[in-house]
């Protein structure tokens, strides 16, 4: 016969050891489950229920997330933002085209203000929109030729402008990379023009200076066989006249290639009538005429009208 209370014992028994699991295994997940790992490189956000309420720093942390506590990571690395032809403009109307390579990291001691305002997005809705305005910003305080042969300045603008207006979003700039600057065909044909006028230039008076050492030899030849001797004041005329010759010489080849370089010139203005507009503007003194009527001069051109 089976004894009554040796069953509730065993039930009781039974029912202690399932109550011991069951708690132990919601210790277990919930000790489990609060485990967080901030690695390194990163910055742990500590929230409530989604509000922040801090910072914490790399390495192991445990949070009470039955309660709604969390850590959310924030990226504190050097990150790398890139993009190619971008299109932008000089002070001298020229459009170009580069591409630019921004090093930048959020700073670390704002990662709870970064993430609260841009979570991860801050590249999308911030930097790539930064970038843009600040390169069209400052190649415009620079001419097109100066964007070619002083790319420090260029760079170090853009940098000093571009750190500005990102630290207010608590991003710091490290650095930035400009490609080569691509120019329209027309502006192209002008450096090519001009490029080979110099080249010119430069080979005819290395000629000029060959040809007037060779005369001077000759002459000093034709002097030695007829045993004259020069004064200083006949010396000095010889070379005067000689150093003339040469002058005028190269002051004819400088006039060639800058009718070239004119011609070039006109040819672009002549295929964009906006540039002829833009420069009469620019030169424009602000005073407008005494009179205007059929024969009065027009303000910016300068000329009369006829009936």
């Amino acid at each position: 016969m089976r004894n009554p209370f040796k069953d509730k014992n065993d039930n009781w028994r039974y029912g202690r050891l399932i109550a011991t699991i069951v708690i132990l295994a919601i210790v277990i997940v919930v000790l489990v489950g609060g485990v967080r790992t901030v690695p390194s490189g990163y910055k742990g956000v500590t929230m409530t229920f989604g509000s922040i309420t801090g910072t914490t720093d790399e390495g192991f942390h445990w949070v009470a997330w039955p309660l709604g506590q969390d850590i959310a990571l924030v990226n504190t690395q050097i990150q790398v933002f890139s993009s190619e032809n971008e299109s932008t403009g000089t002070v001298d109307m020229q459009e170009a085209s580069t591409s630019i390579t921004v090093n930048y990291r959020v700073d670390p001691a704002f990662a709870a203000d970064v993430y609260r305002d841009l979570r991860d997005e801050y590249e999308a809705r911030i930097i790539r929109g930064q970038v843009r305005d600040a390169l069209k910003a400052t190649t415009a305080q620079f001419s097109s030729t100066q964007l070619l042969k002083e790319r420090p300045a260029v760079k170090l603008a853009l940098t000093n402008l571009l750190s500005e207006r990102l630290t207010q979003y608590h991003i710091m700039v490290l650095d930035v990379a400009l490609t080569d600057f691509q120019f329209s065909d027309a502006f192209n044909a002008q450096l090519e023009a001009t490029a080979t006028a110099q080249k010119q230039i430069e080979e005819e008076r290395a000629k000029l200076e060959i040809i007037t050492l060779q005369e001077q030899q000759k002459v000093i030849a034709a002097l030695a066989a007829k045993n004259v001797t020069l004064t200083n004041a006949e010396a000095e005329a010889l070379a005067a006249k000689i150093k003339a010759d040469m002058d005028a010489y190269v002051i004819q080849i400088t006039a060639n290639a800058t009718a070239e370089s004119i011609r070039v010139i006109s040819e672009q203005i002549m295929a964009n009538p906006e540039y002829l507009e833009y420069l009469a503007i620019m030169t424009w003194n602000g005073e407008l005429p005494i009179y205007w009527g059929s024969d009065a001069p027009l303000p910016f051109l300068n000329v009369t009208t006829t009936p």
